[in-house]
């Protein structure tokens, strides 16, 4: 747990590109940014092809997050409570 401070606190919920693009948007800014994703990694879809040909490795379409952020990321679940 960090000592608290006076700055904002933004929380991001998911590494999707929303999520990636505020984030880099962010990191600026005098804010303290946390991302919680379910995932440690960002999954480009319509490059899976060419990784099953051959083409592209893994992690050439699915980055670490903490990679593309050059951050910490915490891993994690929102779930709802009504």
């Amino acid at each position: 747990m960090s000592a608290p401070t006076s700055r904002p606190r933004v929380l991001i919920i998911g590494s999707g590109f929303g999520g990636l693009f505020a984030a880099k948007k962010l990191k600026k800014a005098d804010v303290d940014i946390t991302l919680i994703a379910k995932t440690s990694h960002h999954l480009f879809q319509p490059l899976l092809y060419q990784v099953a040909t051959g083409i592209l490795s893994p992690g050439e379409v699915a980055p670490a997050t903490r990679e593309i952020l050059q951050a910490r990321q915490r891993r994690g679940r929102i779930r709802r409570c009504d």
